[in-house]
């Protein structure tokens, strides 16, 4: 049974692989955007921003975070083949 505006794969299994490595690559994508926005906004408002007294720690936290998203993009190209290219992230 299909469900209206969901797509068919049938039998097709090579779409399904294609479309769940760009949507681990999209979602990775967006968590480093998401992170990265928050260092700018940590190395340009440092004064606004009470609950992070130590803001060195902070933005070397978002960067492990902004790494690990990183290697995971990087270990799907690596070991599962020719994806959607990444975008210019940094």
């Amino acid at each position: 049974m299909k469900v209206k505006g969901t797509k068919s794969y049938g039998v097709n299994s090579l779409m399904i692989r294609e479309d769940m490595l760009e949507a681990l690559i999209a979602h990775a994508q967006g968590h480093i955007k998401k992170h990265r926005i928050n260092v700018e906004v940590l190395l340009e408002k440092t004064a606004g921003i009470a609950e992070h007294p130590d803001v060195i720690e902070t933005i070397e936290k978002e960067l492990k975070i902004i790494a690990e998203y990183d290697d995971e993009i990087e270990m799907l190209e690596k070991y599962f083949g020719d994806t959607t290219p990444r975008e210019e992230i940094l």
